[in-house]
């Protein structure tokens, strides 16, 4: 898998759907949002809303939560 620009995507790929990604690093924490769009009509046809912390050069963490509003920090995620 490969993250280069705006897209995501596999050698091997040869699903009907795409994923793109959008990113705004003005948030805080940012914002990180996964766009699914059908190959066939370039329509989005899902939207996954989340954060995202870079915590180093090499290491990340970030929140979705599939089908609720985009969380506003790490620490609720917290059990």
């Amino acid at each position: 898998m490969s993250m280069d620009g705006k897209s995501v995507s596999r050698p091997d790929d040869d699903s009907p759907f795409a994923m793109r990604f959008e990113l705004n690093c003005k948030l805080r924490p940012m914002s990180l949002d996964l766009l699914k769009f059908d190959r066939a009509t370039n329509k989005e046809v899902g939207r996954l809303e989340g954060i995202i912390e870079f915590k180093s050069p090499d290491r990340l963490r970030f929140r979705i939560a599939p089908g609720q509003p985009r969380a506003t920090d790490f620490e609720s995620a917290k059990s």
